[in-house]
C-alpha cells in the first residue's frame, strides 16, 4: 500500500489517519522485509489489506484506551486519555513550512557543528527531504497513471460485456459481470487487479534519483537521524514510537516519506538530541541563540498587527518580590493604550514521554513551558499594580515603557512556546490536578507556529486583543471546550466565540463538553494553495457585517485616539443581532432626507452599552462633534448604561463611514442636571415614512417608559406649534 498526502492538501477527516496507518504497517512489516512472499498478490489480497489496516488501527487505539483506564494517577484521566490519543493519531505540530524555517534559522545557525557530528547539516537535511518528496510525487504520479489505465481498461471490458447478448458472452465476460455489478465496481476491481500486478516498486526513492545528488555521508546521516531500518525498528518496543522514525528505509537504502510535517518535527528533535549530548554547547551557544531567535520572531510576528513603536523587547524593571535594588526582566511587551500585553517566551523541550502520559515529566514540561512563564508575566503585572506609574527599560535601546495604572483597562498575560504542547495549551483548566494554576488563573498560552497564523490572518489590533479576551474566557467556561488553537481562531473569525453561537443555543440543553472541529480547514486550504495543491482557497476573514467592518477600519486609522481603540473592542463584543442593527442604522440615517439645520439620530442598547448615531448633511464638523458628545452622554444616562458610544456622520461625505466618535465609560449615578436636560429636550422627530410606536409601546427614545407618558406629549405639542 502506498499513499502520498502532502500536509494540508487533504482533509483530516478523510486522510488524517494515513500517517499512523503507515507507521503501523512499517512496525509489523519492516522485520519481515528479508522474507519475500512466496505467492504473488491478487486483487482479493489488496482489498483485504485495506480492511485489515483499518482493523489494526482500531485495535491499536482501543488497546491504548483500555491500558489508560487501568492507570492510576492524580491527574484528571480525561486529559491523559486525550493526550495519548493525540500522540497516537495526530502528526505534525505545525505546517511543515513553519518547522523547516525554525530548523533553518535556529539549528541551521550551527551548520558546521552539526555536520561534524551528524554527517549532515540541518539545512541540507531539509533540502534532501524536499527532494525526496518531489521525487515521490513524480514517481508516484507515473505509477498512478498505470493504476488509472488498468482501472479504465477493466471498466471498458465490463461495458462491452454488458452490451453483449447473454448467449454470446465469453466465460471471462460472465465472471466479470458476476464480480462487478456496476461500472464503478468494475473500476474498483480493475484498480485492485492492477495494484496487485503493478506494485509501486519504483516509488521508493534512491539517492541517485535526487538532483543535486546527496553524498553517501549525507544520505546515511539522514537515515541515522530519522530513518526506520530493520536495525532501528528492533529497538522500538511499541508502535507509538514509530512516529520518531518517519523515513521508511527499504532495500538498497531506498526511502519512503509519508508525512513531511512529522518528518521535519522529528528532524528537529533529532538535531536537538545531538546538541544535548554536548552540554557545554547546548546550555551555552545553542540555547542562547534559540532564545534570542524565539523572542525576535515573536516581536516580528506581532509587528504585523501593532505599530513597531508599541512593541518592546528585553525590558528590565524593579522586582516587586525582592529588595529595593533588585531588578528582573520581561521578554516582550505591547503597549497599545488602554491595552497592555505582557509576553514571556519559553523554548523548553516538550518530551515524548510527557505526551505518553508520564505524569512527572508532563508536570515539569508544562511548568517549564507555561507555568514559569506565567509566573514571570504575573510578576510584571504585580509591579504595575504596585505603583501609579510603572517604568520599564528596554535594555538594547534605552527606550522606556511607562504604564500608568489608571490608564490601562486590560492587561493580557501571554506565554509563547517554541513548539505546540499537544493541545494542552488550550485546556490549562484541565491540569489543576498536577498542582499547577491552583488559583484558577491562566495565561493565553500559544505556540510560535499558531501565533504566526493568528497574526497573519488577524485584521487588526482590536481583533487580536478581543480574540485574546475570548480565548482566556474559554478557560473558565463551565462547559469543557476542546479545540486546538487554530480551530479556536477559525471559530472566532466565524462566531467571535459567542456562547449562543456554539454551546448555549436557545431551546437546546446545555452540553457538558464541546469539540470544535473543522474550523482549521480554511487555513489548511490556504497553505496547500501556496504549495500549488489547492487552486481556489476560501477567503479567511472576520465574519461581521460589511458596514461594521468599515467602522473598525476607520477606527484603526485613528492611531492616536485611545478611545477609538476601546470603541472598536466594544463593537466586537456585541452580539450578531446588535451588529446587524447597527449596520442597518447607518444605512437608514444616510438614506434620510435632511433639512439644512437638522440633526437626525438613532440609538440602540445592548446590555450596559448604548450606541448612538448622530447624522447631518450640512452642519459644520465642530457642531456635529458637540451634538454627538451631548447625545452620547444623554443616552447613556437615559438608558442607565455604564458605557456609551457615539458616532457622528456627515452624510455628504462618502469617503468615510463617520466623521467623529465619542466614548463614555463610568458608573451610572443620578444627576439632576441630566434629568433636567432630558426633560426639556425637544421631542424626537421621526424620519419620513418611519413608523412611530403605539401609545402603550416602549418610547422610541429608549427611556423604558411608555410612549404615551414620554415623548408622545412632546411630539403633539411640537406638531401643534
Amino acid at each position: 500500500m502506498f499513499t502520498l498526502v502532502r500536509p494540508g492538501s487533504a482533509n483530516d477527516s478523510t486522510h488524517g489517519t494515513i500517517p499512523v496507518k503507515m507507521e503501523l504497517l512499517a512496525y509489523h512489516l519492516v522485520p519481515l522485509f528479508k522474507n519475500a512472499p512466496k505467492d504473488p498478490l491478487n486483487p482479493h489480497d489488496v482489498e483485504r489489506t485495506f480492511v485489515l489496516i483499518d482493523k489494526l488501527l482500531r485495535s491499536y487505539i482501543q488497546g491504548y484506551s483500555f491500558q489508560q483506564q487501568g492507570t492510576n494517577n492524580s491527574m484528571k484521566p480525561a486529559l491523559v486519555k486525550d493526550l495519548l490519543m493525540d500522540t497516537m493519531i495526530v502528526r505534525g505540530s505545525a505546517y511543515p513550512e513553519q518547522t523547516m524555517n525554525e530548523i533553518s534559522e535556529v539549528q541551521g545557525h550551527f551548520e558546521d557543528w552539526f555536520t561534524k557530528r551528524a554527517r549532515i547539516s540541518p539545512r541540507r537535511a531539509i533540502e534532501i527531504l524536499l527532494g525526496i518528496l518531489r521525487a515521490e510525487e513524480d514517481l508516484g504520479n507515473a505509477w498512478r497513471f498505470k493504476l488509472r489505465d488498468g482501472s479504465l481498461q477493466i471498466e471498458k471490458k465490463w461495458k462491452e460485456a454488458k452490451k453483449t447478448k447473454r448467449s454470446e458472452r465469453t466465460t471471462e465476460q460472465k465472471v466479470l459481470l458476476e464480480m462487478a455489478h456496476s461500472s464503478e465496481d468494475a473500476r474498483g476491481f480493475g484498480y485492485a487487479q492492477t495494484l496487485s500486478s503493478v506494485p509501486p516498486d519504483d516509488v521508493p526513492v534512491s539517492r541517485q534519483k535526487l538532483s543535486p545528488e546527496p553524498t553517501t555521508e549525507e544520505w546515511d546521516g539522514l537515515i541515522r537521524l530519522i530513518g526506520c531500518t530493520p536495525e532501528s525498528r528492533n529497538s522500538i518496543k511499541h508502535t507509538v514510537e514509530m512516529q520518531r522514525r518517519p523515513l521508511f528505509v527499504l532495500s538498497g537504502n531506498r526511502v519512503l516519506l509519508c508525512d513531511l510535517s512529522n518528518a521535519v518535527d522529528q528532524l528537529w528533535h533529532a538535531f536537538e538530541h545531538i546538541a544535548r549530548l554536548d552540554q557545554s554547547f547546548y546550555s551555552g551557544a545553542y540555547q542562547a541563540h534559540r532564545g534570542r531567535w524565539l523572542e525576535d520572531r515573536i516581536a516580528a510576528l506581532v509587528q504585523r498587527i501593532f505599530p513597531p513603536a508599541t512593541i518592546y523587547k528585553k525590558l528590565t524593571y524593579p522586582d516587586p518580590d525582592k529588595g529595593p535594588n533588585a531588578r528582573t526582566e520581561l521578554d516582550i511587551a505591547i503597549h497599545w493604550p488602554p491595552f497592555l500585553v505582557l509576553i514571556e517566551a519559553k523554548a523548553a523541550q516538550f518530551r515524548f514521554e510527557s505526551q505518553l502520559g508520564d505524569i512527572g515529566r508532563l508536570k515539569s514540561d508544562i511548568k517549564a513551558n507555561v507555568a514559569d512563564a506565567f509566573d514571570q508575566a504575573r510578576r510584571a503585572n504585580r509591579f504595575i499594580q504596585s505603583v501609579p506609574e510603572a517604568v520599564f527599560l528596554e535594555s538594547s535601546t534605552g527606550r522606556t515603557l511607562i504604564a500608568r495604572k489608571a490608564e490601562i483597562q486590560r492587561i493580557y498575560l501571554t506565554t509563547v512556546t517554541l513548539h505546540s504542547l499537544a493541545g494542552i495549551a488550550t485546556r490549562l483548566s484541565s491540569i489543576q490536578g498536577l498542582g499547577l494554576f491552583g488559583d484558577g488563573e491562566y495565561p493565553w498560552a500559544i505556540s510560535l507556529a499558531d501565533l504566526d497564523l493568528v497574526t497573519e490572518f488577524c485584521p487588526g489590533p482590536d481583533v487580536f486583543l478581543h480574540f485574546a479576551e475570548r480565548r482566556l474566557a474559554i478557560q473558565k467556561e463551565e462547559v469543557h471546550i476542546r479545540a486546538d488553537e487554530i480551530d479556536l481562531f477559525g471559530a472566532y473569525l466565524k462566531t467571535r466565540l459567542q456562547a449562543n453561537r456554539i454551546w448555549q443555543q436557545e431551546g437546546k440543553k446545555r452540553p457538558d463538553w464541546v469539540w470544535l472541529s473543522g474550523f482549521q480547514d480554511p487555513f489548511d486550504a490556504v497553505m496547500a494553495s501556496r504549495r500549488g495543491a489547492y487552486p481556489n482557497p476560501p477567503p479567511i476573514r472576520l465574519e461581521i457585517p460589511q458596514k461594521v467592518e468599515g467602522l473598525l477600519q476607520e477606527l484603526r486609522t485613528r492611531e492616536d485616539d485611545k478611545d477609538a481603540r476601546w470603541i472598536a473592542f466594544s463593537l466586537l463584543s456585541l452580539s450578531d443581532r446588535a451588529l446587524d442593527i447597527l449596520a442597518a442604522m447607518f444605512v437608514d440615517l444616510r438614506s434620510q432626507t435632511f433639512n439644512t439645520d437638522v440633526f437626525r439620530r438613532g440609538t440602540y442598547t445592548e446590555g450596559d452599552l448604548a450606541i448612538s448615531i448622530v447624522a447631518t448633511k450640512t452642519q459644520p464638523a465642530d457642531a456635529l462633534m458637540r451634538n454627538t458628545q451631548s447625545r452620547t452622554l444623554l443616552e447613556k444616562y437615559r438608558r442607565r448604561c455604564t458605557r456609551s458610544i457615539g458616532f457622528g456622520v456627515m452624510t455628504s461625505d462618502l469617503s468615510k463611514p463617520f466623521e467623529c466618535s465619542v466614548w463614555a465609560d463610568r458608573p451610572w449615578v443620578q444627576d439632576l442636571e441630566m434629568e433636567r436636560l432630558i426633560e426639556n429636550e425637544p421631542a424626537p422627530v421621526p424620519s419620513p415614512g418611519s413608523k412611530i410606536p403605539g401609545r402603550n409601546d416602549p418610547c422610541l427614545c429608549g427611556s423604558t417608559k411608555k410612549f404615551k407618558k414620554c415623548c408622545l406629549p412632546k411630539m403633539e405639542v411640537a406638531r401643534r406649534s
